[in-house]
């Protein structure tokens, strides 16, 4: 058990899996449950017949709250650590628009917009035939002070099903192993995930279970 009470899950086979916070020797991926599966939550006004599955993940970053801040607000430190190309315009109703690997492009709007402590954005991939559609999830960014860092807690709902669900829990768990390099200042290099020919693409389905 990490410390906070905070129950670590196992370990998960993504870039940097191994880094630990020395200011609170928090994993740097913790959930509220032992369990990998995720909770399930009711979307306000979607079809209560279709359970929407919900993300959460917890990091702990070397930096202040005002610095990550800006990876979550400003295209160019967003695309450090996330995507090929961002186009933010982080108000509510402003674009959340970023080409992740040059196959798969993320696009949504900013909800809701509080500096250094909370982002919230809806979320969903462009393309024909997308089992999530653009705006059709939601993820919601809290900052929280810890000494010189920021605890990330990072919260993905609305997701339909558990293969869309695997696929946004690899997702978020190698792109916040980025975060917690490029926010204190460090270069992740570059994205393998970008040049990767084996990736599968998020807009399709796989029949992979």
């Amino acid at each position: 058990m990490a410390p906070g009470g905070i129950i670590a899950p196992a370990p998960r086979d993504f870039r940097n899996s191994a880094l630990i916070s020395t200011a609170s020797g928090t994993p740097p991926f913790a959930t509220s449950s032992a369990s990998p599966k995720p909770r399930r939550s009711p979307i306000p006004g979607g079809n209560a017949a279709v359970p929407v599955e919900v993300i959460e993940r917890e990091v702990r970053v070397a930096a202040s709250p005002q610095t990550v801040f800006q990876f979550f607000t400003d295209s160019t430190q967003y695309s450090q650590w996330k995507g090929q190309h961002a186009t933010l315009d982080p108000r509510p109703g402003g674009m959340y628009r970023v080409e992740l690997n040059g196959r798969d492009t993320a696009r949504g709007e900013y909800l809701e917009v509080i500096p250094y402590s909370r982002v919230v954005f809806s979320w969903g991939f462009e393309g024909e035939g997308s089992p999530l559609p653009p705006g059709s999830s939601v993820v919601e960014v809290s900052l929280i002070p810890d000494g010189e860092g920021t605890i990330v807690r990072l919260m993905h709902r609305g997701l339909p099903g558990p293969q869309v669900v695997r696929q946004h829990t690899d997702g978020w768990d190698h792109y916040l192993s980025r975060l917690l390099i490029a926010a204190p200042g460090g270069d992740p290099g570059p994205d393998p995930w970008i040049t990767s020919t084996t990736q599968p693409s998020n807009t399709q389905t796989s029949t992979t279970s």
